[in-house]
């Protein structure tokens, strides 16, 4: 798989807080994602789905190990967000796009509109505070 797009990201679960997801890189090619990167767990792939109103479904495969299921939101401008899902277990979790020269995710251009991804960062703030975020690091 070619390398993709470089990203930042993190998830939490209660009790061993927010993990950083490092080496992460996700590809976007005609509604499909795919990518990679490693965290605590061990070394991980992506596979998943982004549909025209930026809803995204991913899987989470830790090589050898078990799958998380990925559910949530792309704002149209660089942030992919929601919720992780294992058993009985959920907690959230973030990725940014870092800024390059690679093409954004292939959706119908309705998902990049100003209104809308104002709309979408509105109802990311208000879930996730952002003073927690750090946008501007590798978290």
């Amino acid at each position: 798989m070619s390398p993709g797009t470089h990203c930042d990201g993190w998830w939490d679960q209660r009790g061993l807080g927010r993990q950083p997801m490092t080496d992460l890189y996700l590809e976007f090619s005609s509604g499909a994602i795919s990518g990679s990167g490693a965290d605590i767990v061990g070394p991980f792939l992506f596979t998943g789905t982004i549909d025209a109103q930026g809803q995204v479904a991913m899987t989470k495969d830790y090589v050898g190990l078990h799958s998380v299921d990925y559910l949530g939101s792309y704002d149209g401008e660089g942030l992919l967000w929601g919720d992780w899902h294992i058993g009985g277990l959920k907690d959230r979790w973030l990725i940014k796009l870092k800024r390059s020269a690679a093409p954004k995710p292939s959706a119908p251009k309705s998902l990049f509109s100003n209104s809308d991804s104002r709309s979408r960062y509105e109802t990311f703030t208000a879930q996730f505070s952002i003073a927690n975020l750090q946008l501007g690091g590798c978290v």
